[in-house]
């Protein structure tokens, strides 16, 4: 069991598949395990270069998208997500849409401490990104971040 913690606790600083497969294959792993365990639809769509990140942005990115996805599982009820991966220019956008329930963000915002969206927008904040969201009830849930690549 101690041995079990301990590889929980390391795979919460820097998770193994990222050093094994890289970002982008670990997040289309990630995207492709939660679509069979909720029977939608994800697709992973990558225009332009993933390089320049450090391993710190590597793991925020992650994570961000495994929260967002978490979030789609949990609440959205979607059977469509999309996560968009885009360079230019030395910047770097990542996008998780879905076609779910949507919410009211300023409501969900200002009614309490949501983990889930407090912890996207600390690990944006971390790496120096840009982040949002935009829902619309009955229609889905966008989630931007933008990152300049150093």
């Amino acid at each position: 069991q101690e041995i079990a913690e301990a590889r929980g606790i390391i795979n919460e600083l820097r998770p193994p598949i990222l050093d094994d497969i890289g970002l982008l294959s670990a997040i289309h792993q990630y995207a492709h395990s939660v679509a069979k365990n909720i029977g939608s639809s994800i697709s992973v769509h990558k225009e332009g270069e993933i390089a320049g990140f450090t391993s710190h942005m590597e793991i925020m990115v992650y994570r961000i998208i495994q929260e967002a996805l978490t979030n789609v599982r949990r609440h959205s009820h979607a059977t469509e997500i999309i996560i968009n991966l885009r360079s230019r220019g030395g910047q770097f956008f990542i996008e998780v849409i879905d076609n779910g329930r949507g919410f009211d963000v300023d409501s969900v915002n200002s009614g309490g401490y949501n983990w889930g969206l407090v912890g996207m927008r600390e690990r944006a904040e971390v790496i120096g990104a840009s982040f949002r969201i935009e829902s619309i009830i009955g229609q889905g849930t966008l989630i931007c971040l933008g990152i300049s690549i150093p």
